[in-house]
């Protein structure tokens, strides 16, 4: 609780978003460890005064807030500076020659605030990161962090939706009927989609089940979206299914979230690059 004190002060008082994201870094690593349904648990025994959904809404601040930051005065104990945004990116950062992050394009990231189903679906953000499943986090954090994020959705060349299924439906905190309906009434709330029948929106998938698993009746609502999948195969268990949810005509391969610990591992196995 004084650690999440501590992070809203240095942001909302102080207006250092560098000295919150470092108390987060550690707060981050306490929540991990608890499912997000048992942290309110406790909460509501008199455990502590702060609920799941206000940290991530202070996630999701303190991630807004650095998208645009170049300069920084402040340091960690250890002299480290910090600048950029969260992931030390700058709006001039060139995705290739002469495009900087900044105007390559515009993502509108749909508010989690401004949607109870989002809320749902995006519980738990610590204890989500981990492993594969991450991946869904963490590109929900890169892009509120991003140069290239706009608030205005009328300017947006593409609509990033956040959810983290992957972990959700894999530790049954939600079935996946469930998930799908929560994803049917969301779409038909967004009105962006019907823009463009939902061809510029992007949602990530993290797990072996893909788009099938979440969101059954995905075809029907939002078949244009471009997903980025980390894993492509048709998904056996589903015998109604006899098309994968991945297309090379639209969508992206992305690799899962790899934590340090197991990139170091991997390499030490690996053979030579020759073979």
């Amino acid at each position: 609780s004084m650690l999440y004190l501590l992070c809203r002060y240095r942001l909302e008082e102080d207006g250092a978003y560098e000295s919150a994201g470092y108390l987060y870094r550690t707060l981050d690593g306490y929540i991990a460890s608890m499912h997000p349904d048992k942290f309110d648990d406790a909460a509501k025994e008199g455990g502590w005064p702060v609920i799941e959904v206000e940290l991530g809404n202070l996630r999701r601040k303190i991630a807004r807030a650095s998208a645009n930051h170049t300069e920084s005065r402040w340091k960690t104990r250890y002299g480290e500076a910090f600048e950029g945004n969260l992931y030390h990116y700058f709006p001039t950062d060139e995705i290739e020659p002469n495009v900087p992050l900044s105007s390559a394009f515009k993502i509108y990231v749909y508010p989690v605030e401004e949607y109870p189903i989002l809320q749902t679906l995006t519980r738990g953000a610590a204890y989500c990161k981990e492993n594969q499943w991450g991946l869904e986090v963490h590109l929900h954090d890169w892009f509120l962090a991003c140069p290239c994020r706009t608030d205005d959705p009328a300017e947006a060349d593409f609509f990033f939706i956040p959810h983290y299924t992957a972990c959700h439906l894999n530790v049954n905190t939600f079935t996946e009927q469930e998930s799908t309906k929560m994803f049917e009434e969301l779409v038909s709330q967004m009105p962006m989609v019907k823009r463009s029948g939902g061809r510029d929106h992007v949602m990530a998938f993290g797990a072996g089940f893909g788009v099938d698993g979440p969101f059954w009746t995905w075809r029907d609502y939002i078949p244009g979206a471009i997903f980025l999948m980390t894993e492509t195969e048709l998904w056996n268990p589903y015998a109604n299914k006899t098309e994968a949810s991945f297309s090379t005509f639209k969508d992206i391969v992305v690799p899962g979230r790899m934590s340090i610990r197991d990139a170091i591992a991997t390499t030490k196995v690996a053979g030579p690059v020759t073979d």
